[in-house]
């Protein structure tokens, strides 16, 4: 188990080494400049001299100088908010994100699981169609449609929720359940596909025919083998949650990871572009770790492997 850890850590690091690599080629290699945008006119000795200061001008000293910012966990400043730094922005945004995330994982984990077990196990009834119609549903209608018709329904006609901002459990609700939909929908179809499978088993027909309990043949013979996919799905889709969705965060003005990710783009910020890309990828890293090393508990077989 431990020697398994360790190689994935080995591993983690060396794909945040390329991540970094390719992101910082693609920022450098992006037309525009962070220091002459639509917001920001310096002159040119000003312009002149934060390039200088920065090594802008030299891509493999900058590539270095970064690197070894990141190495002491510094990203370095913000040239799109002056009078902030990378990891302030990482401060304040990363927990909003992170907190929307986990709440938007945790509703589709309490209501897909149980949803898609109920849609396999109960055939043609009514928790299958239900299922596959949520399923569908959160797959094809994209959040921004879902969190308007939730702020038209919600805040603006019955008035019982605000219409944006963040501070107060009050503004959790609607985006955490917008942001959730399709994690949902994935969530019901893998556990209702490995269900159905699960339950064609030959040693869950050997259950029944001994006379067990079906309700207990579902739950502690079928469903702990049908939850398996539906586990490795969690570890990425945690990551992707938690740093945040900027269509999720621009409807209902959610100060997260995402709005600072794309207007990092936008104004060829460098340091904060790349802090947000290595963040979102150490999480993937580091969730994709933690559902290893929890398949490994549960599944009998992996252990042999891992030891």
């Amino acid at each position: 188990m431990m020697r398994m850890i360790a190689r994935r850590l080995v591993l983690g690091a060396a794909t945040l080494a390329c991540v970094y690599a390719l992101t910082f080629l693609m920022v450098v290699s992006a037309p525009g400049n962070p220091l002459q945008t639509s917001e920001r006119n310096l002159a040119p000795e000003v312009a002149a001299a934060l390039r200088a200061r920065y090594d802008m001008d030299h891509n493999g000293r900058y590539f270095v100088q970064l690197l070894l910012g990141i190495l002491r966990l510094d990203f370095g400043p913000t040239f799109q908010y002056p009078d902030w730094t990378c990891n302030q922005i990482l401060a304040q945004s990363l927990p909003v994100s992170a907190m929307l995330g986990l709440v938007a994982i945790l509703l589709a984990v309490v209501v897909g699981v149980p949803l898609g077990a109920m849609s396999a196990v109960r055939g043609r009834g009514w928790a299958s169609g239900l299922g596959l119609s949520l399923a569908l549903a959160g797959v094809c209608v994209p959040t921004f449609v879902t969190g308007s018709c939730l702020l038209l329904v919600f805040a603006v006609f019955l008035r019982v929720a605000p219409v944006g901002g963040w501070g107060t459990l009050a503004h959790l609700p609607l985006p955490a359940v917008t942001l959730a939909l399709p994690f949902v929908a994935y969530v019901t179809r893998l556990t209702r596909a490995g269900m159905t499978e699960a339950l064609s088993q030959d040693y869950i027909r050997t259950a029944l025919a001994k006379g067990l309990p079906r309700r207990q043949v579902v739950w502690k013979h079928a469903f702990p083998v049908a939850f398996l996919p539906v586990l490795t799905y969690l570890g990425p889709a945690t990551a992707q949650a938690m740093t945040g969705s900027f269509v999720v965060e621009k409807v209902f003005s959610v100060p997260g990871m995402g709005q600072h990710f794309v207007n990092a783009a936008l104004n060829r910020d460098p340091g904060l572009l790349i802090a947000t890309v290595l963040v979102f990828s150490a999480m993937v890293i580091a969730f994709n770790l933690i559902v290893d090393g929890v398949h490994v508990c549960v599944d009998p077989r992996l252990r042999s492997r891992a030891a």
